[in-house]
């Protein structure tokens, strides 16, 4: 619901779901190979299940934990594809604080649109 309600209806959702799917195998060998990352995503998930589900605004205290954890998720991958998608994230993450994820991407939305695809034939030589 989460993901098809909220995410596929942004253009930064929809960015988000095409880097989940692109990272997925190295973001599952991550948390498989770390107990402590692992906790810090259990522990991340349990308390943003009423924000996910519910739609309350999402807490500072939430949002820096979010960053915490794309931050230790972060260590050893920083020229990676991994790597520069999660520093995008935790820059991202500054937008959700005391708002819902929907406002949160909205005002991403309004900080960075998405890119414009070039109108045919309108392309000079």
């Amino acid at each position: 619901r989460f993901r098809d309600d909220v995410l596929a209806g942004s253009p930064v959702g929809r960015r988000y779901l095409a880097q989940l799917v692109r990272h997925i195998p190295e973001l599952l060998d991550a948390l498989a190979a770390d107990e402590a990352l692992r906790t810090s995503f259990v522990g991340l998930l349990s308390e943003a299940g009423p924000v996910l589900s519910d739609g309350e605004t999402v807490s500072e205290d939430l949002a820096d934990r979010a960053d915490e954890f794309l931050r230790a998720l972060g260590k050893g991958r920083g020229r990676s594809a991994l790597g520069r998608t999660l520093r995008q994230l935790r820059s991202d993450v500054k937008a959700f604080p005391e708002r819902t994820i929907r406002q949160g991407l909205q005002e991403l939305e309004r900080e960075r649109p998405a890119p414009q695809a070039e109108p045919t034939g309108t392309r000079t030589p």
